[in-house]
């Protein structure tokens, strides 16, 4: 059974366009995905319309790759669209020429392609940060501090363990990260003192120095670079 997909956007130029009325239901191939109906070929609908008014009404059967390459390169350097949005007008017109006019898309050329925005990070100042720690405390202070001052995640602080933490080297190892990767981070030294405690009542050892022999801790490390924490 066929998919009706119901151009109804570009009813406007019905008149005018020989040949286009057979765009206001259409029956597309068996292939086509199962999900489109009335609604969800809005975008292809609007993308289709738009096309064919940027090549002055042209039946896009008369059309082919250098007409596409033209009107995405002019939505990405005239009308400055987002990224998405480019590549929504393109998903739009790669289905009306294959499952519409039954016509594969070759090789569009060299499209260029709308930015992607970049955002600027919010980072909060030293005052604020001070401000949110002096209102937390036991195991919440603790892993915000952590979180702030060693630059870990918030599931790279849940599932820290004690062999992660290198207090001889003043570094953790943080395990499966960002892009499943492994990475080493800073240990604060303000924050030394507060985990050997909380492990200490983890691990129910009655000195802190048993703690310490049992996550192997020696000497300080040689790393000489300072947690932004330290400086709070």
């Amino acid at each position: 059974m066929s998919v009706r997909v119901h151009l109804y956007a570009i009813q406007a130029i019905a008149g005018r366009l020989p040949g286009i009325r057979n765009f206001l239901t259409v029956s597309v191939k068996p292939c086509a995905p199962a999900i489109i109906a009335e609604e969800p070929s809005r975008p292809i609908a609007i993308g289709s319309k738009r096309f064919i008014y940027f090549h002055n009404v042209r039946h896009p059967a008369q059309m082919a790759e250098p007409e596409i390459n033209a009107y995405l390169t002019h939505l990405a350097v005239k009308d400055k669209v987002s990224a998405s949005t480019q590549n929504q007008a393109l998903s739009a017109l790669l289905f009306l020429y294959r499952y519409v006019l039954d016509r594969k898309v070759g090789d569009l050329g060299e499209v260029i392609r709308a930015r992607k925005p970049r955002h600027v990070p919010v980072v909060m100042t030293r005052e604020e940060t001070k401000a949110v720690l002096s209102r937390l405390e036991g195991e919440k202070w603790l892993m915000a501090s952590l979180m702030y001052g060693a630059g870990l995640r918030l599931m790279e602080c849940l599932r820290l363990r004690v062999q992660d933490i290198d207090f001889a080297r003043n570094e953790i190892l943080i395990r499966d990260g960002k892009g499943a990767k492994d990475r080493i981070s800073m240990l604060p030294e303000s924050l030394k003192t507060p985990v050997q405690e909380h492990l200490k009542e983890l691990l129910d050892h009655s000195d802190v120095k048993t703690t310490m022999i049992y996550t192997h801790v020696l000497n300080r490390g040689p790393s000489g670079v300072r947690s932004p924490i330290d400086t709070l």
